[in-house]
C-alpha cells in the first residue's frame, strides 16, 4: 500500500501547483509543486477563532477600504500568526513552468510585501472592509531562517501591530516539539474557495478526520523534503497557510502546496504538502517571546518550556511569569 502511494505520489508532486494564487513559482527533477490552495466538503466554522483570515490591504494605496483576501494562517499568541511564506512574500516566477507551478530547488522567494498591507481577521467570514474591527495589521514578518526554497522553508511568522482580545480568539498551541506520524488524524481549516468556479472563499472551514500519509524522508520523494509532510486533505486556493490541528487542539502544519488538478475534483486520492512546525520549533520559541515583549504581555508556557503539552504542576521554582497568564505554579504544599 505504501508502495503505490509513493508512486502516486510521485506522479502528482510533478505537476504540483502553489496554494495562493497569482504569480507561478516552481526540484532539480523537473517536479512541480502548487502554492494555490477552501477546504473541500468543510463545515462552516464559527467556534476555532484562532484560524484566521488573512487579506492584503490595497486600500491604502487608492484611499479606498477594498482589501483582497488571499491566504489563511493561525494566531499561536496575541500578536502572532503562522503562515506560509509564499502568502508574504513575492515568488519567484521560472517562466517555462505551468501557471502557478512549483520547483524545488529553482523556485523561492524575491521581495517580502511590506508588513503594514498584510491584514488578519478572527472573524469566521473574512471581512472586506479594512476598517472592520476583526481585522489586525502586521507590524513585522519573519520568515523561517536557513533558505530560500519553497520547498522546505514556505513558513512564516507574523509579528501583529496590536494584541488581539482574549474575547475575539483563542490562540492555538503550536506543537513545536514532535513531528506527525504516519496515519495520525488531523483536522484542515482554512478560509480557500471550494472548487474552480471560485465559489465560498472567505468563509472559515474545517475538515475532521485527514490523515498524515507520510514526513520527511519518509515519503521518499525529492518534492518532499525533511522539515514538510503530506496529508490527505482536499484544500483549494485560499487554504495556503491555513493549519493542520491534531487531536489535541494544537497546530502541527501549514499549508504549502498541493496537486494541480481541479480541487474538488473527487476521483483522486487528495494530497495536501505541509510545512512541519515541530521543524522551527527554536524559531518559533524565539519569535513568541520576542512577540511577547512587544506586545507587552507574559510568554505563553510552550515559549518558556519549548513543550506544547501543558504542564499539570509546576515546583516552587517556578513563577507565573513563565507560564502565562492562563497558568499557575504550585504553592509550596502543592494545593496549586
Amino acid at each position: 500500500m505504501m508502495t503505490n502511494l509513493r508512486l502516486l505520489l510521485g506522479l502528482i508532486f510533478a505537476s504540483w501547483l502553489c496554494a495562493c494564487g497569482g504569480e507561478s513559482i516552481g526540484g532539480p527533477d523537473d517536479s512541480a509543486d502548487s502554492l494555490s490552495e477552501p477546504v473541500v466538503g468543510g463545515a462552516l466554522d464559527p467556534e476555532t477563532n484562532g484560524i484566521v483570515g488573512l487579506a492584503l490591504d490595497f486600500g491604502q494605496f487608492f484611499n479606498s477600504d477594498f482589501t483582497s483576501g488571499h491566504c489563511s494562517g493561525t494566531l499561536i499568541a496575541p500578536n502572532l500568526v503562522v503562515t506560509a511564506q509564499h502568502c508574504t512574500a513575492r515568488s519567484a516566477s521560472d517562466p517555462n513552468a505551468p501557471q502557478g507551478a512549483v520547483i524545488c530547488g529553482q523556485s523561492g522567494f524575491t521581495s517580502t510585501f511590506p508588513p503594514r498591507i498584510l491584514l488578519a481577521s478572527t472573524a469566521a467570514v473574512r471581512p472586506r472592509s479594512n476598517t472592520d474591527p476583526t481585522f489586525h495589521r502586521t507590524l513585522e514578518i519573519r520568515a523561517v531562517p536557513g533558505g530560500n526554497d519553497t520547498c522546505g522553508f514556505d513558513v512564516t511568522l507574523l509579528i501583529l501591530e496590536d494584541v488581539v482580545s482574549p474575547e475575539d480568539a483563542t490562540p492555538v498551541i503550536p506543537r513545536i516539539d514532535s513531528t506527525p506520524a504516519r496515519d495520525e488524524a488531523f483536522s484542515a481549516v482554512g478560509y480557500g474557495i471550494e472548487g474552480p468556479n471560485n465559489v465560498g472563499g472567505g468563509t472559515r472551514q474545517r475538515t475532521d478526520g485527514n490523515i498524515v500519509d507520510c514526513a520527511g524522508d519518509d515519503c521518499n520523494t525529492s518534492t518532499v523534503r525533511p522539515t514538510e509532510w503530506v496529508g490527505r486533505s482536499r484544500t483549494c486556493p485560499g487554504d495556503s497557510g491555513g493549519p493542520a490541528i491534531d487531536a489535541e487542539g494544537r497546530v502541527m502544519g501549514v499549508l504549502s502546496r498541493g496537486p494541480p488538478t481541479n480541487c474538488d475534483e473527487l476521483g483522486i486520492t487528495p494530497f495536501s504538502l505541509y510545512g512541519d512546525i515541530g521543524s522551527w520549533g527554536d524559531f518559533i520559541i524565539e519569535t513568541a517571546l520576542d512577540a511577547a515583549a512587544i506586545g507587552g504581555y507574559d510568554p505563553p508556557y510552550w515559549a518558556v518550556t519549548g513543550e506544547s503539552v501543558p504542564p499539570d504542576e509546576f515546583g516552587d521554582d517556578c513563577t507565573d511569569k513563565c507560564l502565562g497568564p492562563d497558568f499557575h505554579c504550585s504553592d509550596e504544599d502543592g494545593d496549586g
